[in-house]
């Protein structure tokens, strides 16, 4: 509806709107805000932001439900868990990454009762998103918990190609990536 040039652009929106919430994150952790010239570069980020794909909105939304996170009000607690869930949209694998908060916050909840309603408001945000997603993958795939690349066997060789060149390629520009841990 927007036009392919607007899609190809709104990568780069997004991945600009990552940086400045980046940088208020790093504000909030009272961190140098020139550490944020690391994600504007990082050449994972700036080949991402000129696809199509999900990876800069699924980064966006995890960035500003870590912003939120960070956040002492009520509304921010909710915002969080708002968008862990649209994260969620994005790619179903974004549940990884609102799972260590929500544990997290549930062992404050369990030490200090105020963390209770930190934990209630950041599920009242993600509880749509999860419905929402169960109800899909009903209609569409035919099961709650099936998704559109499930199958009774897995396809290892195209994994290995895929994962093969994707490693080599981030290997010729971080040629000590494997080793530098």
């Amino acid at each position: 509806m927007i036009g392919w040039k607007a899609v190809f652009l709104s990568g780069l929106i997004l991945h600009l709107v990552g940086f400045f919430i980046f940088i208020k994150i790093l504000k909030k952790l009272g961190y140098d805000e020139l550490f944020a010239a690391l994600y504007l570069f990082f050449p994972g980020f700036v080949f991402f932001s000129r696809t199509v794909m999900s990876e800069i909105p699924s980064i966006v939304a995890i960035l500003a439900s870590f912003y939120f996170y960070l956040g002492d009000r009520k509304r921010d607690n909710l915002a969080a868990g708002f968008f862990f869930g649209v994260a969620c949209l994005f790619r179903y694998t974004n549940l990884l990454a609102f799972i260590p908060f929500l544990i997290i916050t549930f062992i404050h909840a369990i030490k200090k009762k105020q963390k209770r309603d930190k934990l209630a408001l950041m599920c009242t945000g993600f509880i749509p998103f999860a419905l929402f997603i169960l109800w899909y993958n009903s209609i569409i795939y035919g099961g709650a918990f099936t998704t559109g690349i499930s199958s009774p066997r897995p396809n290892i060789e195209l994994a290995i190609t895929i994962f093969s060149k994707f490693l080599i390629t981030i290997l010729v520009i971080y040629p000590l990536m494997l080793i530098a841990p």
